[in-house]
């Protein structure tokens, strides 16, 4: 019977267990599956060379990556990110473990083509429903970690603007509350939703609290964080409303700061020469 492990080789995608933890956990891992799992720390490692081809130069050094530990993570054989697992090592001693574990953050692929990774995930909404981001895919689309008490929460309305001008171009905003920073968001799903609609009549997709940065990171924004982006670059979340601006293939086109408005002449010129790709 051919196992779990098998059948995502056969689909194109490598398995690679990436860790800041001890090389003989990573043994002991391997030795159950048959897989040599390199440290991402190691010069040498072929993992080094893969994430370089993603994230442009070739780095030495875990760390520069942005990546929590340990993790696996799934590569096509492009060496492009196919998607990643946060969970511990130490927790899928079998194929069968990690293919539950990859079930819970697969590309959406299987709903309708090869989703590019920024749209690889599912995603819980504001009102609790799951929804894959691969169903946004030939759509510009904004993601802002946003915060209902913070000095850039007015950017809600901007915001607003931006969608109500060019949705009907294909451009989308979606908003990821978060209180990692400054605890600016400490509502409810449904205290959040009143507050958007009450004070700045928010129409666009809300989705559910997330964290944004650190171990317990969405594994979304893990995959946005460490992309080398312009003209912010690659690295932590620093504060709310941040913005990453992705093309309608998916790719991340653009990250701009807290303090950059959606309404300013530097971010409406990477979104309006997306809008006109189509």
């Amino acid at each position: 019977m051919q196992s779990g492990l098998d059948q995502i080789k056969e689909s194109g995608i490598n398995v690679v267990a990436v860790s800041y933890d001890s090389q003989e956990i990573l043994n002991k891992f391997a030795s159950k599956n048959g897989i040599q799992f390199p440290l991402l720390s190691d010069p040498e490692s072929k993992v080094i060379r893969q994430f370089g081809l993603v994230n442009g130069a070739a780095k030495e050094g875990s760390r520069k990556f942005q990546i929590s530990h340990p993790m696996t993570v799934m590569l096509n054989k492009d060496a492009t990110v196919a998607g990643v697992i946060p969970e511990t090592v130490r927790d899928r001693h079998t194929a069968e473990g990690l293919i539950e574990a990859w079930g819970k953050v697969a590309p959406a692929a299987d709903e309708g083509g090869d989703a590019a990774e920024a749209l690889s995930f599912k995603m819980e909404k504001l009102n609790g429903e799951e929804v894959s981001l691969g169903d946004y895919k030939g759509k510009v689309i904004v993601m802002v970690n946003v915060a209902s008490k913070c000095g850039y929460t007015k950017q809600y309305a901007p915001l607003q603007k931006l969608y109500d001008d060019h949705k009907d171009d294909g451009l989308v905003v979606l908003g990821f509350p978060c209180n990692q920073f400054g605890g600016q968001e400490p509502g409810s799903p449904e205290e959040i939703k009143e507050f958007c609609q009450e004070n700045y009549g928010v129409t666009f997709d809300m989705f559910a609290k997330i964290d944004v940065k650190g171990d317990d990171a969405a594994p979304l924004y893990k995959h946005l964080t460490a992309q080398d982006t312009k003209p912010k670059a690659a690295g932590a979340v620093r504060w709310n409303f941040e913005k990453f601006v992705i093309d309608r293939d998916g790719k991340v086109a653009g990250r701009f700061g807290s303090g950059t408005s959606p309404d300013s002449d530097e971010f409406m010129e990477v979104v309006k020469k997306l809008i006109g790709e189509k």
